[in-house]
């Protein structure tokens, strides 16, 4: 573009006799300055919308349903005791848990075993009360949604850990409160996801430390930092509503902090 048009000013300078040859030469270079510059925009903004994003967040302001996942009291109840026994176990064979944990492949369920301070059936209990889980509406929240170039800005205000996503358009990044998070791919709509119902949609991620280490209690101290974070949204295949889900997992100080949180709104 730079090219051809010096080759158009020097072309007009060399005209001789044309008194006006000079104006429009300037012309000529404004007209190509704001037609490269209207075609720089127009490739920013192809980009922008190839984001996957777009296709569930827009402009303006929605109100959307904060949204925990939970069981019925009972059954509950039940489950914690079960959990409740395990953990105690467990606080004892940590080096063991460690090492019965490193051999179960990813995606596989991890097999009973009376080192978990619990009974086979109360472990199938653990197991089965998934299918329990679903979606409980603890509250309500409005979301806010700008956007200022390639920058997409969503604040919800009643809400614990969704308050402030700014998500850049054209990097595909979404900068949180616990730091950046690069995408992470796509997620496709499956009847293993109970809890919600099938839905799809996008991810991104963000991991700090080595989080193989999380269980080997023994191997930290006041310096070992871990961080694992994720975000997706999608959109819910029978509801067609969007769904929103941030969950955070943070060890710092020998402290372990973590949080989940999910939004639903149309």
């Amino acid at each position: 573009m730079k090219k051809i048009t010096v080759f158009m000013i020097l072309s007009l300078l060399l005209l001789a006799g044309c008194n006006n040859s000079t104006d429009t030469a300037k012309e000529t270079v404004k007209e190509a300055t704001a037609s490269e510059q209207k075609q720089q925009k127009s490739t920013v903004e192809e980009e922008v919308h190839q984001n996957p994003i777009m296709d569930y967040v827009k402009e303006g302001e929605v109100n959307a349903d904060i949204m925990t996942i939970g069981m019925e009291p009972e059954k509950s109840k039940e489950a914690m005791v079960i959990a409740t026994k395990m953990q105690a176990s467990l606080a004892e064979k940590r080096e063991w848990f460690t090492n019965y944990m490193s051999q179960v492949k990813e995606g596989e369920v991890m097999p009973y075993h009376p080192n978990l301070g619990i009974t086979k059936e109360e472990y199938q209990f653990l197991l089965d009360s998934e299918k329990d889980m679903k979606l409980v509406k603890k509250g309500e929240t409005p979301i806010t949604v700008t956007r200022e170039g390639n920058l997409l800005t969503l604040k919800a205000t009643n809400t614990t850990a969704i308050k402030t996503l700014t998500i850049d358009l054209k990097a595909n990044t979404v900068k949180t409160d616990y730091g950046i998070l690069s995408y992470d791919g796509e997620i496709e709509a499956s009847d293993e996801q109970v809890v919600t119902g099938p839905w799809s949609g996008h991810s991104w991620n963000l991991k700090e430390g080595n989080l193989n280490q999380i269980e080997d209690i023994n191997n930290m101290d006041e310096n070992t930092e871990m961080k694992n974070i994720d975000f997706s949204i999608g959109k819910l295949k029978e509801t067609g509503e969007i769904i929103v889900y941030l969950k955070t997992f943070e060890i710092k100080n020998l402290e372990k902090n973590q949080n989940e949180e999910i939004l639903l709104f149309k």
